[in-house]
């Protein structure tokens, strides 16, 4: 399933010790040994590009260095008590505000906020600023270079280009790679032994792929760039733990995410709200996860709509050929033209095989499909897509748990579908587009997990309603509820995504172009097309629900015609009874011999006319 990788040019090791000169000098290739009992899709080493974040500074200096935050506010409030004027108090609260960046909780590191931070270096607001003024700025922020490292000699490390003066480009580059550094110190070791999540990286161009499964070198990862060859990387963070975010926050440090994304990507709310929003670094998108509870299920679930697709067709053909259906067929399709009467399960005979063991056997069958589509799919998760600025890089974070599982245990993961169907291919469209393209093609993917749930209540409706006319009023009206609460259930995330696609993203302009605008109209069309039929399934449910009343109300009206028929004939006896049962002394026919013959005889024929009068005359039974 893996391409061999090809010979890049690796731009150095962020963990090689620092030079004079490194920055003139040929970088060399960098492997990341994979651990004994693994195997990578891209042979036995990982390798990594270093990124150009700070080249002469190393991941160990990075880790050393520290920011005394206690002694920055204990100088903040000092400066603060001396000063009486209104305005520059408020000034010293914007400032306290902006320090905080640095031990924010989603490790804000944004353009942006790291550009509030730079103009306490640089007042002037110029292009640049000395290592005085970069070692006078750090120190007020409290920040203290490494054992045996001067400031000087730590400012002209941070001074990429060498010429003097320290860029925007420059401080953020050294703050995001100290941050980084910060969370692969050994305290961190602990977590990364005991995740569930699996990463997987793929850079691709029109003519050549590398993918990662799994990146196991995570800590090469983070400080690594893309490769100049490709046009897009995709990093897709898959079996996500809430309670374990470890890498999500390395994440957000290593692409600039804005802290308000990270905070709706880990937030455990049960109700997942379909969004797309633009920051200063990214776009980020969340849309819901559909899918069958397992492969037993989801092969089910194909099997009922297949079987559904070839009695249609075998319907179709035989009617085109002028041909007349089976007698179960033809009934099957004239019950909803035609009146239905009160049924009751038929009892089936051990010993006979006549219509009750027909009857009987359709029943169970029914049922026993009916019952594996009981449970037919798992909650909701949540997909979170990040898309970079320059459009080179997507990052996606799904909770669903497939780390570590084959292809064929899980329900169509999000990776297999893109990368083993598509990004493989060498025609595959996704390798001649950016990263745009990209996310249409997750969000199809996202979309087409999701209409075999909805394909399948077609055939689960009609075998409901075989089976309601087959039980009658034995039928189980809980049945009924509960594909009414599936129903629900898919319409809740079908309509908010059909309203993201049709009313934010058509809207935008990275979506409103060429090949894009084409997928993302497709991938409307289809979430149209369910939400069609999500509202025709709930009025065949509704049908069926409406039937089932009458069934119980038709049955309920012949017990009470029954009860008044018997009613009615045994009310002449009620009423000579009441006659001859009078404490009278002089009641003559009391005496006769044969006078209680005679009261049989006479009501057997009283209830005779009776019959013949409702039954001939009046014809009411």
């Amino acid at each position: 399933m893996m391409r061999p990788h090809s010979n890049y040019i690796a731009l150095g090791s962020p963990s090689n010790k620092p030079s004079e000169g490194a920055s003139q000098t040929p970088p060399t290739r960098v492997f990341c040994p994979v651990p004994g009992g693994h195997s990578n899709k891209t042979g036995s080493s990982e390798v990594w590009d270093a990124a150009k974040l700070v080249p002469q500074l190393t991941v160990d200096e990075a880790q050393n260095l520290e920011w005394n935050y206690g002694h920055v506010l204990t100088r903040h409030r000092s400066v603060k008590g001396t000063i009486e004027s209104p305005s520059r108090t408020y000034d010293d609260d914007v400032e306290a505000e902006e320090l905080k960046v640095l031990l924010d909780p989603y490790y804000d590191v944004t353009t942006g906020r790291l550009r509030r931070m730079y103009q306490h270096f640089n007042p002037r607001a110029s292009a640049g600023v000395n290592y005085d003024e970069f070692e006078k700025g750090l120190f007020a922020l409290g920040i203290t270079p490494p054992p045996g490292m001067d400031f000087g000699q730590f400012t002209r490390k941070v001074d990429a280009d060498g010429d003097g003066m320290v860029s925007l480009a420059e401080f953020v580059a050294v703050v995001q790679m100290i941050k980084q550094a910060h969370l692969f110190k050994p305290e961190h070791s602990h977590q990364d032994s005991t995740a569930r999540s699996a990463l997987r990286v793929v850079d691709y161009s029109p003519t050549h792929v590398h993918a990662v499964d799994p990146v196991r070198h995570v800590q090469g990862f983070m400080f690594s760039a893309k490769p100049a060859w490709a046009t897009v990387r995709w990093v897709h963070l898959a079996g996500f733990q809430r309670m374990d975010d470890l890498n999500v926050r390395r994440l957000a440090i290593k692409y600039q995410l804005h802290p308000l994304a990270v905070e709706d990507c880990l937030s455990a709310d049960d109700k997942i709200r379909c969004k797309y929003e633009h920051y200063d670094d990214h776009s980020f998108l969340i849309v819901p996860v559909l899918r069958p509870l397992d492969v037993s299920k989801r092969s089910h679930l194909e099997a009922c709509i297949n079987d559904r697709r070839r009695a249609l067709f075998h319907k179709d053909r035989t009617l085109r050929k002028g041909g007349a259906l089976d007698n179960t067929r033809a009934s099957s399709m004239l019950s909803f033209f035609k009146p239905t009467t009160p049924t009751v399960a038929a009892k089936s005979s051990p010993h006979g095989g006549g219509r009750p063991s027909s009857r009987h056997h359709k029943r169970l069958e029914l049922e026993s499909k009916l019952d594996k589509l009981h449970v037919l799919m798992r909650q909701p998760q949540q997909l979170c897509v990040f898309v970079s600025k320059d459009k080179a890089h997507v990052l996606s974070i799904q909770e669903e748990e497939e780390a570590g599982a084959p292809t064929e245990t899980t329900a169509r993961p999000l990776w297999h579908v893109i990368y083993d169907r598509n990004l493989t291919k060498s025609y595959s469209k996704l390798r001649n587009h950016d990263a745009t393209f990209l996310v249409v093609s997750i969000l199809a993917a996202t979309v087409d997990e999701m209409m075999p749930l909805v394909a399948v209540f077609e055939s689960t409706l009609k075998m409901l309603g075989k089976l309601l006319r087959l039980e009658g009023i034995q039928f189980n009206p809980k049945r009924l509820a509960r594909a009414q609460k599936h129903l629900v259930g898919l319409e809740k995330v079908v309509r908010p995504m059909l309203d993201l696609v049709q009313d934010q993203l058509l809207d935008q302009d990275e979506f409103r172009h060429g090949e894009v605008k084409n997928y993302l109209r497709d991938v409307m069309d289809h979430l149209r097309q369910m939400a069609v039929d999500i509202r025709d399934h709930h009025q065949t449910l509704a049908a069926l629900v409406d039937e089932d009343k009458q069934l119980r109300a038709q049955h309920k009206d012949d017990v009470m015609y029954a009860m008044s028929v018997v009613a009615a004939c045994f009310l002449p006896g009620t009423f000579m009874t009441g006659i001859y049962g009078m404490n009278f002394e002089n009641i003559p026919e009391l005496k006769l011999e044969y006078g209680y013959y005679v009261w049989w005889a006479v009501l057997c024929v009283i209830v005779a006319l009776l019959l013949v009068y409702l039954k001939v005359i009046k014809k009411w039974i």
